[in-house]
């Protein structure tokens, strides 16, 4: 009978496991989809629309990069970030004040322009605060997710750009207010991210991601990728933007289309190598056809829209491989690493590509001129160079790089030593210690139950006894509380924190 009843219980707290885990799956999905409207330049400038030096070049949205540019720098220039950085809690305050601030600057548009703009830019400087905090919080989040399974978090990520797509077209179908829709984008990530870790079953971190390989070349490459797509549409937007309500529908077509296609070729590859050499194919066709619209100026039309889907679709697909790069197949600091990849190339290429470029070519009065041809050549040519070099180390390398190396019997002895010290100052007893010192190596409930030879309740009954006992509430702040009690050396106690 107790077997009986032992196993009823052992399918219970399983179907429970499953049920969290598809529930931190979906706030993942649903939470970057909204992370990813942060950086729409489009929904950035709607917020501000109509205020005083918005309409002129749009000027005033790059405040938010620029300050975004900034933090990302002055981030990378420290050696360590502190992990209360990248707290899902610090990000849902500070989420909290960055849509504050985006439905302040959106208010503001109504003030007289002598006070208006001040207003404005302030707001904008505190919401680019708040997108940094987000960006570290998401990137340590879907580095503890690969670190589980590689596959699955890549999986999550391209999903979630698809969601977002779904977002906008859901905005624009129902609401039709994108400055709703960015001012709202910075605390639905972050309530997702709070959600997203607080129902997981499976916090923290494992080993090193499957596939650490030496990313210096493509990283290049796709840096420069992303600066150059980003201007092109920066000066798309600037000179041939259309009221056509039909073209505009065209356009998104087009970029949903494509988007889905290259998606799902990475979705579909066997194995990650394949995933990266398949969407780096498809994009080139994306970025050279995106091209086309600088062939196409004056007058809107399907060709001109389907160059301009297309660079937003290619766009979004540097933004998703960099994304996946730093924080799913990368043995380096995600955080330094999404900040380096994708943050600084963003806010660069549109302070470039919406800012002094199009200030630069309306000064010299060059905005017209038949140089759009000789542009797009030399662009079609470096695209080419570069991708062509990124597929040619992709389909040689790949993604498949070799295992790490195991660390020495020295470090692991010394890993261990050094959790026995955070277990006598815990008072752990012997059973808690292994059970933790499991738990904090990546093992999973089920994986200690069996190595125990325990049922998956006492193992589970043992953890939270060392919860208790430490104060902490997850894996991942098990595993901030051993390594900041090391760097420490053995500080004051910090369970309760």
């Amino acid at each position: 009978m107790e077997d009986s009843n032992g196993a009823s219980i052992s399918r219970m707290l399983v179907g429970d496991g499953v049920l969290r885990e598809g529930r931190s799956s979906a706030a993942m999905v649903v939470g970057l989809a909204f992370y990813w409207q942060l950086f729409r330049w489009a929904n950035i400038s709607n917020v501000v629309a109509g205020a005083e030096g918005a309409s002129e070049g749009g000027l005033l949205p790059l405040a938010f990069y620029g300050s975004a540019l900034v933090i990302a720098l002055v981030l990378l220039s420290f050696k360590g970030l502190s992990a209360r950085l990248f707290s899902p809690r610090l990000a849902f305050v500070t989420g909290a004040v960055g849509s504050a601030a985006l439905s302040g600057a959106w208010v503001c548009r109504v003030v007289p322009e002598e006070g208006a703009t001040v207003l404005v830019t302030a707001s904008l400087v505190l919401s680019a605060g708040s997108f940094s905090v987000i960006t570290l919080a998401w990137a340590r989040r879907c580095r503890t997710e690969a670190r589980l399974c590689a596959k699955r978090a890549v999986l999550l990520a391209c999903l979630s750009s698809l969601a977002s797509f779904v977002l906008t077209s859901m905005n624009s179908l129902v609401a039709n207010d994108h400055a709703l829709l960015a001012a709202s984008a910075p605390v639905a990530s972050a309530l997702c991210l709070l959600l997203c870790e607080g129902s997981s079953g499976r916090e923290g971190l494992g080993e090193q991601p499957p596939f650490p390989f030496a990313f210096g070349p493509v990283a290049a490459v796709m840096v420069s990728l992303l600066v150059l797509i980003v201007c092109m549409k920066g000066v798309s937007d600037s000179f041939y933007s259309t009221e056509s309500d039909s073209m505009l529908y065209l356009k998104h077509f087009i970029t949903v289309a494509e988007l889905t296609a290259i998606v799902f070729a990475c979705l579909f590859a066997t194995d990650m190598g394949r995933f990266a050499f398949a969407g780096w194919v498809v994009l080139v066709g994306g970025v050279l056809s995106g091209l086309s619209l600088l062939l196409f100026p004056g007058e809107p039309s399907a060709a001109f829209q389907f160059g301009l889907g297309t660079v937003t679709s290619g766009r979004t697909c540097l933004e998703l491989f960099a994304f996946i790069l730093a924080t799913c197949l990368s043995a380096r600091d995600e955080l330094r690493s999404i900040l380096a990849l994708l943050v600084v190339p963003e806010t660069a290429g549109c302070l470039v590509g919406y800012g002094a470029l199009p200030s630069a070519l309306r000064s010299a009065g060059m905005a017209d001129g038949e140089w759009f041809g000789i542009l797009s050549l030399g662009a079609c040519a470096i695209t080419v160079a570069s991708t062509l070099l990124a597929m040619s180390f992709l389909a040689l390398k790949g993604l498949d790089g070799a295992p790490p190396p195991r660390p020495p019997a020295e470090a692991l002895e010394a890993g261990s030593r050094r959790f026995g010290e955070f277990a006598n100052r815990f008072s752990l007893t012997k059973r808690e210690e292994e059970t933790a010192y499991l738990f904090y190596r990546g093992y999973s409930t089920k994986r200690i139950a069996e190595l125990h030879y325990v049922s998956l309740n006492t193992t589970q009954s043992h953890l939270r006894s060392v919860y208790r006992k430490t104060g902490v509430h997850s894996r991942q702040q098990l595993i901030d509380l051993v390594e900041s009690a090391a760097d420490a050396g053995g500080g004051p106690d910090e369970g309760g924190r």
